[in-house]
Parts: structure tokens; sequence; C-alpha cells
């Protein structure tokens, strides 16, 4: 990334404080069945994402604003889900990445 240790560790930690944020306004919009709210934040996830080149994350994102988009809701829970499991995967990847990069 062009950046320094302390560069990198204060960016990895936006990107996780970010994914968190806008995975919680995800699970609050699909409890309100608030399908606009879902899309928007699934949208929201795609950029912190794609800041660390998550792509499968970005394409799950993706999916669940197209499944938000369509109004169904087992579409947009089995989306969510996927969503969920790469973004903890994702999480814990840039946690341990940063922890063997700690000064």
């Amino acid at each position: 990334f062009g950046l320094d240790r302390q560069e990198l560790h204060t960016m990895l930690g936006i990107v996780v404080r970010d994914l968190g944020r806008y995975l919680v306004e995800l699970e609050a919009a699909v409890a309100a069945g608030d399908f606009d709210g879902v899309g928007r934040s699934a949208h929201r996830l795609r950029g912190p994402s794609s800041a660390v080149l998550a792509w499968d994350a970005c394409d799950a994102a993706s999916a669940v604003e197209a499944a938000a988009h369509q109004g169904d809701p087992q579409l947009v829970q089995a989306a969510v889900a996927n969503l969920r499991r790469l973004h903890e995967e994702l999480v814990k990847a840039l946690e341990a990445f940063d922890r063997g990069n700690a000064s």
C-alpha cells in the first residue's frame, strides 16, 4: 500500500471500525424490514472492503443490494448471511495481518 507500519495500522483500524459499524446498520435495517436501508448499508460496506481489495466481500455486498432492490425477505436473509460470514472472515484476517505487522 505504500504506507509505513503506523499508517497501515491506522488504516486497518479504520477499515475494521467501519466494517463493524456498517454491518450493525445493515442488521438493524434487516430487522426493521427496511429494504432501502439494507441496500444503503450494503453499499456502504463495499467501501472499506474495496479499500483492502476484499473483492468477495464487495461482491457479497452487491448481492445484498440486489436482493434488497427485489424486496424479497428470504433472498435478503440469505445474502446477508453470506455477507456476514465473509466480513467476519475479513475482519479476522485484517486483525491477524495487523498483529503480524506491529512494530
